[in-house]
């Protein structure tokens, strides 16, 4: 939450779900020192929250990154590490976040004129909304604007045939407490006593350096 001035602007998925990798954003200015940061969120009674849609739902980019253009036909990629569900007939939203001002973003404007053919911008272009902000959590709603951003999803091939690997993860060696084992005459079983150790049935442990 917070940060100087952010905005965000409000979409719907109007399929049946949607795996998103990456959105385009185009900017019209740049800080020339300051980190970018963007983020994909839920949307809760017509505005923003500050809930991810995914922790890897959040990308920060040094300015070097951001491509700049005078008529917004540069565009810069935001890609997520792993696509990102969303649910169809739900509203989320982009927010763009920088910490010092000089950053600009192209959006259109009902009645104004569209920059590469000078065409009259009669009508919003989709169903979301810009939103304004100084402090990240109180929201502005700007009903005739709306930010020029591209989203691409992720098109699967199921026909395709596929051989996943799993490969397990090297599990870290723990320190017992005091005293840890138990014992019971006539029974070779011992008993380990460690707290959320996190093993089943079956499972196996080597345990050493155990004194006598």
């Amino acid at each position: 939450a917070g940060g100087r001035d952010p905005l965000a602007q409000s979409f719907r998925v109007n399929e049946t779900g949607a795996f998103l990798t990456s959105f385009d954003v185009y900017f019209a200015s740049k800080d020339p020192s300051a980190k970018l940061t963007v983020q994909l969120r839920f949307v809760e009674l017509g505005s923003p929250t500050e809930r991810l849609v995914q922790d890897y739902a959040e990308i920060v980019v040094s300015p070097d990154y951001i491509n700049v253009s005078d008529d917004a036909s540069s565009a810069t990629r935001f890609t997520f590490p792993s696509p990102v569900y969303l649910k169809d007939d739900i509203n989320y939203a982009i927010l763009i976040k920088v910490d010092e001002p000089g950053t600009r973003v192209f959006f259109s404007e009902v009645g104004g004129t569209n920059l590469t053919d000078s065409r009259l911008i009669s009508a919003n272009p989709l169903t979301g909304t810009l939103f304004l902000s100084q402090n990240g959590q109180t929201w502005t709603p700007h009903q005739t604007r709306d930010v020029k951003f591209t989203l691409y999803r992720a098109d699967f091939a199921t026909s395709a045939a596929g051989t996943p690997s799993f490969i397990n993860t090297t599990v870290p060696a723990d320190t017992l407490k005091d005293n840890p084992f138990q014992t019971n005459t006539g029974t070779s079983k011992v008993r380990v006593l460690h707290q959320n150790h996190g093993m089943k049935a079956n499972d196996k442990v080597t345990i050493s350096n155990v004194a006598n």
